[in-house]
């Protein structure tokens, strides 16, 4: 058995007698620290070391146990007091209770002195754990506006026979008895007679059984009232086990009784109530918890009454909490919206209100807070903040698009055609071939602008995902190395989608780059296709059939953190110069305009799975067409040439006259046709910018063609999708070569035209 230990003041003038003492304290089971003192200077001074408990000889020379009571009423009262004395009498033994001695121990029976202090302990505990009951049942009625200012607590001990032994000043007060008339089974008068045998039956059985019970009875008040209390005991063991003495309160529950209807009428219309409501006293322990705050936070009103509100909430919240707390406590009010996780992890906005509420003497009662969900307000408006940041991108992307596009044509266009014409050994072809691939760079990351945020010009039609992946799957093995295993799981039934061929091969790759980097040692890569039924909308798609691809890590993983900017622009995790942090842009970008849907789901430590679901298209895929070798001769048809970007226009022009090519270049649509009008022979080819100022492309292209009917046409922007649908050529089946593209590039586009292959 393990030890008490208390500290102990011992007022004893004979060593040997506090010897004797500081034994039987340790065989009762005590580690017993403390001091003897054999005087009241001693005694004084000693009390500042606040003792558990205070023996005192009945008389010393110039200083006795009652005077030493004074002191410790004044100093310390909730100290029990012990009278150990050689001899006393009964007169003796009373004036040491009314003074305020707990009990009193006879020298020569000390072995009842470990019982007496463990009583007095117990009494002194159980008198602390009644003025914290009655705090907790001042606050608890009030919210059911029928608090009874300072209910009194009966307390009262009884031997093992269960006759009383002793009662407390609030037991007199309120029974108008005397303690004598209450001893022993003198109480049972002061209860109702319709209770009487029930409760002296539940007494007994209490008394033989030894196991405490609560039971609710009438107790008479002096003025004639009957009140209806709840009985509490405690049961005082010795070292066996039995039942030596019990301890017990009784608490007015009256006004909680006659309050029952209200309170259930209370409690329905808050049950009914579907904002979640929350109530704590001040300390913020919850001590109300309606069904609303059950469905919006998922713990039972059973698991969080009288639990801290704080220990709901993640560690490095709680001290926040507190402080938050306590400024309520204070009489702030505060009205505002915050995100809380629920039992199940997940995390929630709410729009709450948070109040001090107080008694009605105006002194503080507790703390109300009333909450309700407004996360899916929130994700709408994520949603649209999110929109309006990717259409502002949009804007800018596709605002530079068009410049960019226009000097990447004549930079990368000039490095290749001087490229050939310079010597291996000659010191400028180094530059040149830095320029041709710093501009192929440049060229590729307008790309990616464009394509996340979806003002690509696209080419859609049926794809079958099953034949996409396979035909990307040796180039992904080697981009991925070797370190990384390659694992294709392909539905056998096929999956039918509509999208852009290239952009599709864009996805993949960026998704698989991404995995690689987060596989730095060494991993598995599984690409998966499947079709599935869709039961529910989700984001922006409807319910129906839809083919799935599912690409899945082995890696690093991502933090919630790091999966609420994935997808982002210009967002990345890795270190400088190793990424734009375009390419997951790219691919919910591309996935977007294919009317698509794109999620993550990520554990830190065990691996990431990207899930894209494509709209099923309903026609079969298209049995893919050998792709045409591009055609590298030279031609002597005529070319007449729109272009209102100077250097643009001088670059095509010596391309194609490079090439065999006869070319008329003209600045607009209008100088186009004068050109055109004074032809000297016929035109094959119409080679026109779409969008230009005065007359634009396609308008020319129909005048010309009514001039000269026959002529072919193929135009060039480098626009982005929006502006060449808005200038009417997309609408059609038409020749378009998008810029920035180079002279073999802008040749063989130009043979492919005039041969009715492009």
């Amino acid at each position: 058995m393990t030890a008490l230990s208390i500290r102990v003041l011992h007022l004893e003038d004979d060593p040997a007698d506090a010897q004797l003492v500081a034994h039987e304290l340790a065989r009762a089971g005590f580690t017993a620290t403390g001091t003897v003192v054999v005087d009241e200077a001693g005694f004084t001074a000693a009390l500042a070391d606040r003792p558990d408990v205070i023996l005192c000889d009945w008389n010393l020379p110039g200083f006795d146990a009652e005077r030493a009571m004074q002191i410790v009423a004044r100093e310390c009262p909730e100290v029990p007091t012990l009278v150990v004395s050689g001899s006393i009498g009964e007169e003796a033994a009373a004036q040491a209770i009314r003074a305020g001695a707990a009990d009193y121990v006879l020298k020569d029976r000390l072995g009842r002195l470990g019982q007496a202090v463990k009583y007095a302990l117990a009494h002194r505990d159980l008198i602390a754990a009644e003025r914290r009951a009655r705090e907790e049942l001042a606050a608890s009625e009030k919210r059911y506006r029928a608090l009874a200012e300072g209910i009194p607590q009966l307390v009262w001990t009884a031997d093992a026979a269960g006759g009383i032994t002793y009662v407390n000043r609030q037991a007199l007060e309120f029974s108008g008895r005397t303690p004598y008339e209450l001893m022993g089974d003198g109480w049972a008068r002061a209860v109702h007679p319709d209770d009487a045998d029930c409760v002296l039956g539940l007494w007994g059985d209490v008394v033989r059984s030894g196991e405490p019970r609560d039971f609710e009875v009438r107790l008479c008040r002096a003025d004639g009232v009957y009140r209806w209390h709840v009985s509490r005991q405690v049961a005082v063991r010795d070292a066996s086990g039995g039942v030596v003495q019990w301890i017990g309160t009784c608490t007015d529950i009256h006004d909680r009784r006659t309050a029952g209807e209200r309170s259930a009428r209370d409690a329905q219309i808050l049950a009914g109530v579907r904002d979640a409501v929350v109530v704590t006293d001040l300390n913020g322990i919850i001590t109300y918890w309606n069904a609303g705050a059950e469905e919006l936070f998922g713990w039972a009103a059973a698991e969080v009454i009288s639990q801290p509100y704080d220990e709901l909430l993640p560690p490095a919240a709680r001290e926040a909490a507190r402080r938050f707390a306590a400024e309520q406590a204070a009489g702030g009010e505060w009205q505002g919206e915050y995100e809380c996780p629920r039992k199940d992890g997940t995390r929630v906005w709410i729009d709450a209100r948070v109040r001090r509420f107080d008694r009605p003497d105006g002194s503080p009662a507790g703390i109300l807070g009333v909450s309700h969900d407004v996360t899916p307000r929130r994700r709408l408006e994520e949603q649209f903040r999110q929109a309006q940041k990717m259409e502002a991108v949009g804007r800018l992307a596709g605002g530079v698009a068009h410049d960019f596009n226009n000097l990447l044509t004549v930079i990368n266009g000039y490095a290749e055609l001087m490229l050939p014409g310079t010597p291996v050994n000659h010191p400028h072809r180094v530059g040149l071939a830095a320029v041709r691939d710093a501009g192929e760079r440049a060229a590729a990351l307008t790309s990616q602008l464009l394509a996340f945020s979806r003002k690509a010009i696209v080419a859609p039609r049926v794809l079958d995902l099953n034949e996409v992946v396979a035909q990307t799957e040796s180039l992904l093995r080697r981009l991925i190395g070797e370190d990384v295993k390659l694992a294709a799981v392909l539905d056998p039934a096929g999956c039918r989608i509509m999208a852009d061929p290239s952009q599709l091969d864009q996805v993949i790759m960026n998704l698989a780059v991404n995995a690689r980097d987060a596989m730095p040692t060494g991993g598995r890569l599984t690409i998966q296709t499947r079709r599935v039924h869709l039961a529910a909308a989700l984001g922006d798609l409807r319910p129906g059939q839809f083919a799935e691809l599912v690409v899945s890590d082995t890696g690093c993983g991502m933090t919630a953190e790091v999966q609420a900017q994935l997808f982002e622009p210009f967002f990345t995790t890795k270190e400088p110069g190793r990424g734009t942090g375009l390419g997951l842009a790219v691919v919910h970008g591309v996935v977007t305009q294919a009317s698509g849907h794109v999620t993550v789901e990520s554990t830190v430590g065990t691996g990431t799975t990207f899930r894209i679901l494509f709209p099923e298209a309903a026609t079969p895929a298209a049995a893919a067409a050998a792709d045409a070798v591009p055609s590298d001769r030279r031609g002597t048809e005529t070319v007449l040439l729109v272009e209102d970007e100077d250097s643009v226009r001088t670059l095509c022009k010596i391309a194609l006259e490079s090439q065999g090519y006869r070319v008329l270049a003209a600045a607009c649509g209008r100088e186009a046709m004068q050109a055109l009008d004074r032809r000297d022979g016929s035109i094959d080819l119409l080679l026109t910018d779409v969008v230009m100022p005065e007359l634009c492309g396609r308008e020319f292209a129909e005048a010309a063609q009514t001039a000269a009917p026959g002529v072919k046409v193929l135009y060039m922007s480098g626009y982005t999708d929006d502006a060449v649908i808005r200038h009417g050529v997309r609408e059609a089946p038409t020749a378009f070569l998008q810029k920035p593209f180079t002279p073999l590039g802008l040749s063989r586009k130009v043979r492919a035209v005039l041969d009715g292959t492009g």
